[in-house]
């Protein structure tokens, strides 16, 4: 498992490597970038999360106790198309919904069964 995320320069050329974060603790098994606020996500197999800023260049751990929820990973997550609301998939069917901007918990979805996958409908305007 990769404990490093990797930022490229993507020109189609060369893309260069230009910044590398070693996580320690943290195999990564998910990442994404985090609507237009400068900050990224990774999660793995572990009760936390993190949060890259990249104009700081800090780094922050984020637990799931947090959420009022004892979750014994947070390994899978996806980010609404506006960065607003990061979806975890939570234990016993539950989808832990968080704040993009602010990493604070906005309440919870609980499905009948397990959850496997989520994912956003993309913004259409009508």
């Amino acid at each position: 498992m990769e404990r490093m995320l990797w930022f490229f320069c993507i020109d189609g050329k060369n893309n260069d490597n230009i910044h590398g974060i070693h996580f320690l603790h943290m195999p990564i098994m998910c990442a994404s970038f985090v609507g237009n606020y400068g900050s990224a996500v990774m999660s793995g197999r572990r009760p936390f999360f993190y949060v890259y800023d990249a104009a700081s260049g800090s780094v922050e751990q984020v637990h799931a106790t947090m959420f009022g929820r004892k979750e014994h990973s947070l390994e899978w997550f996806t980010v609404s198309p506006d960065g607003r609301v990061i979806a975890f998939v939570g234990n016993d069917g539950y989808i832990i919904l968080i704040d993009g901007f602010s990493k604070r918990w906005i309440g919870d979805l609980k499905m009948n069964g397990s959850v496997r996958a989520i994912t956003f409908s993309p913004i259409v305007n009508t």
